[in-house]
């Protein structure tokens, strides 16, 4: 049986066949194996948990606990659906799904126009008077 132990990032998609300890960090799916353990705090797009996960699992879009998965700690994400087979101790809290991104539109500005001008640069410095309190 392959274990990992630490944090565990990546943008992709992750699969627990083994035993995984620590923090997992990803940008993909998280699917825990039937028979799989995982001891960790989870942040990802989506789970999908049909083995053993003790700790609190975050999601920005979807968590689903199969027959047979376990689950000790809280589920957040928009989208919970836990089998009546499953087993959840924890809070279930769902969150408002990610708003959509406006798309951005450039405008041309005009830089000039009636009324505004640009700022004259600095004038350079030509001599540097002494420090103190007697004036030129």
């Amino acid at each position: 049986m392959t274990r990992v132990e630490g944090l565990v990032e990546t943008p992709g998609d992750l699969v627990v066949e083994g035993r995984a300890d620590g923090r997992i960090h990803i940008g993909g799916t998280l699917t825990v194996a039937q028979g799989a353990t995982c001891r960790a705090a989870v942040r990802a797009r989506a789970a999908t948990i049909s083995g053993e996960l003790m700790g609190d699992v975050i999601c920005s879009a979807a968590i689903e606990v199969t027959a047979g998965g376990r689950v000790v700690g809280d589920l957040r994400a928009p989208e919970i659906e836990v089998d009546a087979a499953a087993f959840v101790d924890g809070r279930v809290d769902l969150l408002p799904p990610p708003a959509e991104q406006a798309p951005v539109h450039r405008a041309a500005v005009a830089a000039r126009g009636p009324g505004v001008r640009r700022p004259s640069p600095p004038l350079p410095v030509t001599e540097i008077l002494p420090e103190g309190p007697e004036k030129r």
